[in-house]
């Protein structure tokens, strides 16, 4: 019999030989605790993980690739856009392809009228602008006003044809005879700041150089037409004959506000010469082979 404790032999025995098997339990608990904690932040640290990388997955999607206007991916920024192969011109008004094609390049009609008033000469006039390079540079437009008619306000239009990079044909039609000093006079009449006295002499003497090249009369029937490049080369074809102009992009800006700009000679076409121009958002057709 222990005095302190009061345990007899027996007791003191006992308890000696269960202390290590108290103490290897205790262990073994304590053990398989951290176990399962460590499983249960590696579990969560993996789900965790799945999430952050799922979400990062779906902020980095890569963007697809930029197209071009004919749907074709583009490639590294030193390939040449193929713009070679256009298709033929697409009416916009009768839905059929007359064949107005320039250099190789496919034109698009986006209206056309008659000259109203008392101005001379007297004309049909059609806009046609080139598909391929107009188209592409619409869509810009169109994502700052998406609506007709946020399109046609505040000259968002005219002023596309004005500015745009790319390359424009007017044709005029005679409805009577017109003589070359009526048709000089047209420019004149249309640009008479370019022709006045404080115009720098680079830009008048380029807008002289263009309305010498009207050296004859057109009868009624007859054409003229007006190229203005997207270089700002200006050519007229009068009757179906080239007589290559100068090229000026300020001028043929000055040339296109003849019949878009805001104070135009002939302001009754302001409107109808782009009545069509949602005809650009037609996709480019596929080259035949």
């Amino acid at each position: 019999m222990c005095s302190r404790t009061r345990l007899g032999g027996r007791h003191i025995v006992q308890f000696s030989t269960l202390q290590p098997g108290y103490w290897l339990c205790l262990w073994a608990l304590v053990f398989l605790a951290g176990s399962v904690r460590g499983w249960a932040e590696e579990g969560g640290s993996k789900s965790s993980g799945g999430s952050s990388q799922a979400k990062s997955s779906h902020t980095r999607r890569p963007y697809p690739p930029l197209r071009s206007a004919s749907g074709q991916a583009s490639g590294s920024p030193s390939t040449p856009p193929a713009r070679a192969s256009v298709p033929p011109l697409r009416d916009a008004v009768a839905a059929t392809t007359p064949p107005l094609v320039v250099d190789g390049k496919s034109y698009l009609l986006v209206g056309r009228g008659e000259l109203t008033g008392s101005e001379t000469p007297r004309y049909q006039a059609a806009l046609y602008l080139e598909h391929a390079g107009a188209r592409m540079q619409f869509g810009s437009l169109t994502t700052r006003a998406p609506t007709r008619a946020q399109l046609m306000s505040e000259n968002r239009a005219q002023y596309f044809v004005i500015w745009g990079r790319f390359a424009r044909m007017l044709v005029l039609k005679m409805t009577r005879p017109a003589s070359k000093a009526e048709l000089a006079a047209m420019f004149h009449s249309g640009m008479p700041e370019v022709f006045g006295d404080r115009t720098p002499a680079e830009l008048r003497k380029d807008a002289e150089s263009l309305v010498k090249l009207i050296d004859r009369d057109l009868a009624e029937g007859q054409e003229l037409r007006i190229h203005i490049s997207e270089s700002g080369q200006i050519d007229l074809y009068l009757d179906g004959n080239r007589r290559v102009g100068p090229q000026n992009t300020k001028l043929s800006r000055h040339v296109l506000e003849i019949w878009f700009g805001y104070h135009s000679v002939a302001r009754s076409l302001r409107n109808v010469l782009i009545d069509k121009i949602e005809v650009l958002k037609t996709p480019l057709a596929k080259p035949i082979k």
